[in-house]
C-alpha cells in the first residue's frame, strides 16, 4: 500500500479513504465500549457464596470499627487519604495508629471492601461492589445491624431501581443473623 494523496491510499489497484477506515474502526471501539459500560449488581445467590466465605472477615473488620469508635468513611488505599471533601479522612484525623491502619488496610484489602464506615446507630456498612461514576450506578454493602432494616426483601434480585435520575433508592436483603446485603441505586 502507498500513499497516493492526503488521506487516500492505494492497495492492489484500488483506493481505500483512510479517512472512513479510521471512523469506523472508531465507532466499532464506541459501539464494544458501550456495550461493556453497564455492569448489573451481582445476584443474592453471588453475594451469599461470597458472604459465606468472607463472613469471619466481616466480623472482625466490624469489631475493630467498634473498637476504635469509626463512624469515618474507611478507604484502604494509601493512609485512608482521599478528598474530605468525600468523607475520608486521614488515619491520624481519626486518632488510628500507623499500624492500626495498617492492620484495617490489610485486612480490607484480604477480604476484599475496599470502603468500609459505621453508623452514629452502630450499623456496620462494608462495600462489596459498585458500578458507576457522577451520580450514577449502584452500591451494594453488607451491613451488621442490631435491629431489622426496612424495606426488606425476600432478595436483592427483587430490588426494582427509580426510574428518575439522582432518585437513589435502597433495600435491604437478609444474610444471615444481624447481616444484611444492602443496595443502594
Amino acid at each position: 500500500m502507498r500513499l497516493v494523496s492526503g488521506l487516500h491510499a492505494e492497495a492492489g489497484g484500488g483506493r481505500v479513504n483512510l479517512a472512513r477506515i479510521t471512523r469506523t474502526g472508531l465507532l466499532w471501539l464506541s459501539l464494544l465500549g458501550l456495550a461493556g459500560c453497564f455492569s448489573p449488581p451481582p445476584t443474592q445467590q453471588a453475594l451469599m457464596a461470597q458472604f459465606h466465605a468472607e463472613r469471619s472477615g466481616y466480623e472482625a473488620l466490624r469489631k475493630m470499627m467498634q473498637e476504635d469508635g469509626i463512624t469515618d468513611i474507611l478507604h484502604y488505599g494509601g493512609e485512608f487519604e482521599k478528598d474530605e471533601r468525600w468523607n475520608f479522612k486521614s488515619a491520624e484525623k481519626i486518632d488510628l495508629s500507623h499500624t492500626r491502619a495498617g492492620a484495617y488496610r490489610s485486612l480490607m484489602k484480604k477480604i476484599d471492601v475496599p470502603r468500609a464506615f459505621r453508623s452514629e446507630h452502630d450499623e456496620a456498612a462494608l462495600l462489596l461492589d459498585s458500578w458507576g461514576m457522577a451520580n450514577r450506578g449502584w452500591r451494594v454493602l453488607v451491613v451488621w445491624r442490631a435491629t431489622p432494616p426496612r424495606p426488606l426483601l425476600d432478595s436483592l434480585d427483587d430490588f426494582q431501581r427509580s426510574k428518575i435520575p439522582n432518585d437513589w433508592q435502597e433495600g435491604y436483603a437478609h444474610a444471615e443473623g444481624d447481616w444484611y446485603f444492602k443496595i443502594i441505586w
